[in-house]
């Protein structure tokens, strides 16, 4: 009986993700149990009817996400964490534990999701599908931050933060020094990473790589345009623009193809992290926040088709995989 299947290769779930990936599913599951358990006991204390309808729509999500994220586990057979456990009819103080706090402490959570979905996305290069999975979670997880932003701004939960002073008075809207910060440093960074496509679309050998960095350059001087607009229309300085104009290089011997685009993939991943943080700290202007959301979706888009781009030209260097080698 077992001769038969002596030369049958069996296949190894394990070899089809990274160790990146599996690490950030696990703790994925796992922060969603332990915030589901918070979500039960919040319930059960919170008075605002608003903020009650907020948090069973929260984890009404939630558990829709656990069952997706264990999913995922249970395909390539890791082991999770230990489950969620419902949280029973319990009495607080309402002094202590007021709507206010959990509030914050709703918010705070909010924030701290995306920035893990952001590093567990740009970190997961091996599996496309679960790529695909955190940049949709991302995406949810963002519109259920504004939300809970808007409400938060309502109800005067959120503190005055300390506005940009030299915003003219016909401007129509404030600005506070946050988001004066970020509109200038995503300019800085975009100007910067110009002047870098430039110098790399002329020691480039690769006709599709040329293509790739162009089509880059695009988005880029399209970006930097709207940042600036925004900074002339707060009066906030602008940065040095780099130069127009970059010499031809005599020699393309000094770079490889594969090592620039290495560097374009690190400042890709830079961007998202960038917007991702100017997102969940401006909270004062709407209209702001909602342009750092623009980049947000328009870099998950741009780095999961480089990831993509990557593997087909073999530049990217092979992430760990999860388990042994097949044989």
């Amino acid at each position: 009986m077992i001769l038969p299947f002596m030369n049958k290769k069996i296949k190894n779930k394990h070899y089809d993700v990274g160790v990146a990936e599996v690490h950030y599913l696990w703790h994925m599951v796992k922060a969603k149990y332990d915030f589901l358990q918070l979500l039960d006991i919040w319930l059960n204390q919170v008075h605002d009817r608003e903020l009650h309808a907020l948090i069973k729509m929260y984890a009404a999500e939630i558990r829709g996400d656990i069952k997706t994220w264990e999913d995922q586990l249970r395909k390539f057979s890791v082991r999770g964490p230990d489950s969620y456990i419902p949280g029973v009819d319990t009495v607080c103080n309402p002094q202590l534990v007021h709507d206010q706090l959990i509030a914050t402490e709703l918010f705070t959570f909010a924030q701290e999701h995306i920035e893990m979905l952001i590093k567990a996305f740009r970190s997961s290069t091996t599996n496309d599908d679960i790529n695909t999975l955190f940049m949709n979670g991302t995406k949810k997880a963002v519109d259920r931050f504004s939300l809970f932003c808007k409400y938060v701004k309502a109800k005067g939960w959120i503190g005055k933060q300390p506005l940009f002073q030299n915003r003219p008075g016909d401007a129509g809207e404030e600005l506070c020094a946050g988001e004066a910060h970020h509109l200038w440093d995503h300019l800085t960074y975009r100007n910067d990473n110009i002047e870098m496509t430039q110098t790399f679309i002329t020691f480039a050998k690769d006709g599709d790589f040329k293509l790739f960095l162009e089509r880059g350059m695009q988005v880029l001087l399209k970006q930097a345009r709207m940042l600036e607009k925004e900074l002339v229309h707060f009066r906030v300085p602008l940065p040095n623009r780099p130069p127009n104009v970059m010499p031809w290089t005599a020699t393309t011997m000094l770079m490889d193809d594969d090592n620039m685009f290495r560097w374009v993939f690190q400042g890709i991943q830079g961007a998202l992290s960038m917007h991702a943080q100017a997102l969940i700290e401006c909270t004062h202007n709407d209209r702001i926040r909602n342009i750092f959301e623009e980049l947000l979706f328009s870099e998950l888009e741009i780095l999961a088709s480089a990831i993509k781009y990557g593997k087909l030209k073999g530049w990217l260097n092979p992430s760990l995989h999860y388990g042994a080698l097949r044989t």
